[in-house]
């Protein structure tokens, strides 16, 4: 194995490693905000702060965690090993596997969001009678709940169709979608094969 690739393997899974922990902090320390009680009216735009630093924290964790997969994917098609991890980079790397992989993640990533509630279809209800939402808005709600289940980003896009984000189906719609691209690519290639 070339020093190369082993650098880039070494410096993907300490990224991956850094992004998971920087999202677990993040979850926990964003919880300690969660008290409703100590919540007043002079704290409300602090917190409203915080929430925003959190997504901005949250993306750049798991873009990290992205730019470490793909320096660790790079990294063992380089050092061309015999390993399970190296066979399935090498039978991923190609461009036809990488259009699948695309396709996959998106398409399964739509029908995560719609089954865990992020993208919210409800044609009986209309959310500016209902909520009294502005057609199209969105805001930031910053408490209160369980870790990771706070600040929820509710956009109203049309009168019936809006957005939930909870940042713990987020990182779970990311990761489940990830997983389920590379083995349809794996698979679509086994089978080519």
């Amino acid at each position: 194995m070339s020093e190369q690739s082993s650098k880039n393997i070494s410096k993907g899974k300490k990224m991956m490693v850094l992004g998971f922990v920087v999202i677990g902090i993040l979850f926990l320390v964003y919880g300690r905000y969660q008290n409703p009680e100590l919540l007043t009216p002079s704290v409300i735009e602090p917190i409203k702060r915080i929430a925003f630093g959190f997504y901005i924290t949250l993306v750049v964790a798991l873009g990290a965690i992205g730019f470490g997969m793909y320096r660790y994917h790079k990294g063992k098609v380089q050092g061309n090993g015999k390993d399970l991890s190296t066979i399935i980079a090498l039978v991923t790397w190609n461009s036809k596997s990488r259009k699948i992989f695309v396709v996959v993640f998106i398409t399964y990533g739509i029908f995560f969001s719609l089954i865990s509630g992020t993208l919210v279809y409800q044609p009986e209800v209309n959310f500016a009678i209902h909520y009294g939402a502005t057609i199209p808005s969105g805001f930031i709600a910053p408490c209160c709940d369980g870790p990771g289940y706070m600040p929820k980003i509710i956009i109203y896009l049309t009168e019936h169709v809006g957005l939930q984000v909870i940042p713990v189906n987020l990182v779970l719609q990311i990761i489940v979608s990830y997983l389920v691209a590379l083995n349809a690519s794996i698979a679509i290639s086994a089978y080519r094969i």
